[in-house]
């Protein structure tokens, strides 16, 4: 199997298309700060937002049901999504712009939080030589897609469905971090209930 699938350049798309809606963005802030914004700037980093946030879809799609899955997919598919996801909501909680719905800065460290915990628990694992594997639950996905709507929102400059986007993302991101976390627990002791023997009965 080729590794440079479809879906991998796809995939390389959404990496390389981050840095074009920082210039925009950066382009916008600039005009901004002197009274002079350039809306061509917001629309362009909101449509390739958009672009890259469809190929999350697209790429997934083909390595699933066109017999396109690699190891150097499996690699940069979740890279390009923690990428693309943690620079756009740290850039939209520092940026300053008038007609951009700021993002609390809280949100993005949150996220950042969950992903560290659960980074660490596969640490242990792996320290522990302990095989498990990682099934994702409905409660990350809508958390994942809750940033990028939210994302979606802050660069149209819809405070409203902003703001209530940031506490939908929040809701469940502390969700599947809860999750995740009482699965990792019930397997530790699932494991050690295992390795005790059991004690022969009297007869």
């Amino acid at each position: 199997m080729k590794a440079m699938t479809l879906a991998n350049w796809i995939t390389l798309f959404r990496i390389f298309s981050l840095p074009l809606i920082l210039a925009f963005l950066a382009q916008y802030e600039k005009g901004d700060e002197m009274n002079q914004p350039d809306e061509k700037f917001r629309a362009g980093s909101f449509i390739f937002f958009l672009l890259a946030a469809l190929s999350d879809g697209l790429d997934g799609y083909l390595a699933r049901n066109c017999g396109q899955k690699s190891k150097l997919g499996a690699i940069l598919d979740p890279l390009a999504d923690k990428l693309l996801l943690f620079v756009m909501l740290f850039s939209l909680a520092t940026i300053n712009a008038s007609k951009i719905a700021k993002i609390p800065l809280w949100l993005p460290l949150l996220i950042a939080s969950r992903d560290l915990l659960l980074l660490l628990g596969l640490l242990y694992f792996k320290a522990a030589h302990k095989e498990i594997e990682i099934h994702p639950h409905w409660t990350g996905k809508v958390a994942t897609f809750s940033s990028f709507t939210l994302i979606g929102f802050s660069l149209l400059g819809t405070s409203f469905l902003s703001a209530i986007s940031v506490y939908l993302c929040a809701l469940f991101v502390i969700a599947s971090t809860l999750v995740y976390f009482f699965r990792g627990i019930k397997y530790i002791l699932d494991q050690v209930g295992r390795s005790v023997p059991s004690t022969p009965k009297k007869g």
